[in-house]
């Protein structure tokens, strides 16, 4: 939906002639840079899915579940290939929907991700032994770095979606960087109370105050750590006792 509005709007908003010649120009050579590092993709690709061929990896959290209970013991298997086919199709679902964010991504970066658009775990899941799995998957994932530069092209004409690929991705981004700060202030909380809390709270706005040394995802982690670090020199201190 989101993709189909962003077109919708670009169409309406500028002549049919209109493209965005430096974003195409700017794909084209991010492209080239990823279509370089072809055979080291496929072999990654490969490995990702002839591991998930063998019932000990699974790709993301809209299959992990479905394949627990298709691996586990007790299951007959025919219902077990059921649940394979609905985790597989789950997980071919997920990777359309994130086509877009995935590509002007790498397009933007020049970067690929290491599991691509995620359908070697589809594939992985499906294939009958690793070997077949192995060659499927470096198929697939070849065939999506090929396919870059034409997707490329034709974000290059849609400015909106590009710019909302951005901000879901700004958005995942952030919502990660808040979840970490929530999760390490309770667990500041949970060794010591509002010790604990000042302590790590402190921590945080000195690394803001200096700048970030500490990228920001990463710093509210480092506090608690750090927290429970100097928690234990001050009991070793006899300067805190635990409630």
């Amino acid at each position: 939906m989101l993709l189909g509005i962003a077109i919708t709007h670009d169409l309406r908003h500028r002549d049919e002639n209109d493209i965005d010649a430096s974003g195409l120009s700017v794909f084209e050579e991010r492209t080239s840079r990823i279509i370089k590092n072809l055979p080291y993709i496929a072999i990654v690709g490969a490995l990702i899915a002839a591991v998930a061929s063998m019932k000990i990896f699974a790709g993301s959290e809209v299959s992990i579940f479905t394949l627990e209970k298709a691996y586990s013991a007790g299951v007959t298997p025919e219902q077990s290939q059921t649940l394979i086919n609905q985790a597989a199709l789950a997980e071919f679902m997920r990777g359309l929907g994130f086509v877009p964010l995935i590509a002007t991504t790498a397009l933007a970066t020049g970067v690929y991700a290491v599991a691509g658009f995620t359908f070697v775990y589809a594939v992985g899941y499906l294939s009958p032994n690793p070997m077949v799995a192995a060659v499927l998957g470096a198929v697939v994932i070849s065939a999506e770095v090929l396919l870059l530069r034409s997707i490329g092209k034709w974000l290059g004409r849609y400015p909106s979606v590009r710019n909302a690929s951005d901000n879901i991705r700004n958005a995942m981004n952030m919502l990660m960087e808040v979840a970490l700060l929530v999760g390490s202030i309770f667990a500041a909380i949970k060794m010591a109370g509002y010790t604990g809390f000042s302590i790590a709270v402190a921590i945080y706005f000195l690394n803001e105050s200096l700048g970030r040394p500490v990228q920001k995802m990463a710093a509210p982690v480092v506090a608690v750590m750090i927290t429970g670090i100097l928690l234990n020199v001050l009991y070793w201190l006899g300067l805190f006792v635990p409630a």
